[in-house]
């Protein structure tokens, strides 16, 4: 499994499954899967829960 990981600035916000939008400084790490998916987590820059986007499975 292949993982990168950018911390960005969402200034209109970015959807979650399990808060809705959040925006600001995140941190995305993306993972491609062994079957060629990709896995997409989402947080807060410092020591905040892992998210997943709406579209996780790709």
């Amino acid at each position: 499994m292949n993982e990168i990981t950018s911390i960005f600035k969402a200034t209109h916000g970015v959807m979650t499954e399990e808060v809705g939008v959040i925006s600001g400084e995140l941190e995305l790490t993306t993972a491609c899967q062994e079957d060629g998916s990709l896995t997409l987590h989402l947080t807060y820059v410092g020591p905040w829960p892992w998210l997943f986007t709406s579209g996780r499975i790709c």
